[in-house]
């Protein structure tokens, strides 16, 4: 998997963040791209293995430098929500990081 480091410093766009996910969901979890849709569930659709799920967050923590509340993650369940709520985490975070370097 090649990762281009959208948290430091480049625009982590919607676009950037679901690529990034479908591709460790595809790489990691073993899952056919053509069942990674936005709609899918985590629980129905995709049946994610827990250690593979861990890993992915892992992954998305560390690209986007950002900490993913898991509950939260299972509440919403459907790939396209994820997204929505891991592109406003990673904006936070380059906020934040903007912030602190002025």
């Amino acid at each position: 998997m090649v990762s281009q480091r959208a948290g430091r410093g480049r625009s982590a766009t919607k676009e950037y963040v679901r690529d990034f996910l479908v591709t460790l969901v595809q790489e990691i979890g073993k899952i056919p791209v053509e069942k990674i849709l936005d709609g899918a569930s985590l629980d129905g659709d995709l049946q994610m293995e827990s250690v593979a799920f861990i890993e992915i967050q892992t992954a998305l923590e560390e690209e986007f430098d950002i900490e993913i509340d898991l509950l939260q993650i299972v509440e919403l369940n459907h790939l396209a929500e994820i997204v929505d709520y891991l592109h406003e985490l990673a904006c936070r975070s380059l906020r934040a990081e903007s912030a602190v370097n002025i």
